[in-house]
């Protein structure tokens, strides 16, 4: 019996090209057959092809379904990916509470992306109750990370006093901190942003 190692290695090889000739349709095929077996790598490899389209008919639903087995083997970007097919309404039912929950959940294990939309959620209601200071306290979890988004949603926070007293020097601080984090990476100029 061929080991779903062996099916994922076969089904990479496809997808990249690596000693056969690059063919997607066959990476999906190897990668299908790992899956079979419940290997967790190929369920989400799987599942984003599903998403984009990529050697099998796009399918949110499909893609869903390869993300959800992968969830419950622990997979945090799967969990991610579910929370955002459910805020999105691709291949599920539109549910912001689902959303709400998949985001949490990976959240608290760290994930950056999670925690900044989840600070968008509890700072525009969906799917739950506006809440300011439970936005304020995943956008600084964000920036616990050094995370520029965090910084950004952070310092608009305090520019307009939502959620906490308002506080120009410290959205100041926030923006100088987003500033430094972007200025290597591009030259981003922030519109107007506390000028």
């Amino acid at each position: 019996m061929v080991t779903a190692a062996t099916q994922y290695t076969l089904g990479w090889m496809f997808e990249s090209g690596q000693g056969v000739q690059q063919s997607y349709q066959q990476a999906a095929y190897w990668y299908t057959k790992a899956t079979e077996q419940g290997d967790i790598a190929t369920q989400f490899v799987l599942g984003s092809m599903y998403q984009k389209g990529t050697g099998v008919p796009l399918d949110f639903a499909q893609a869903v379904k390869w993300f959800t087995k992968a969830t419950n083997q622990g997979d945090a970007v799967a969990q991610f990916r579910l929370g955002v097919f459910y805020q999105n309404g691709q291949g599920v039912e539109q549910s912001y509470e689902d959303s709400l929950n998949w985001f949490t959940k990976v959240a608290t294990q760290g994930h950056i992306t999670s925690q900044i939309n989840l600070g968008k959620i509890y700072q525009l209601g969906r799917g739950t109750k506006q809440n300011f200071k439970e936005a304020i306290k995943w956008y600084e979890k964000a920036t616990s990370q050094n995370n520029a988004l965090g910084y950004y949603h952070l310092a608009h926070m305090y520019e307009h006093g939502r959620g906490v007293t308002q506080d120009l020097q410290k959205a100041k601080s926030f923006t100088f901190n987003l500033q430094i984090i972007i200025t290597p990476l591009q030259p981003i100029k922030l519109q107007n942003f506390m000028s």
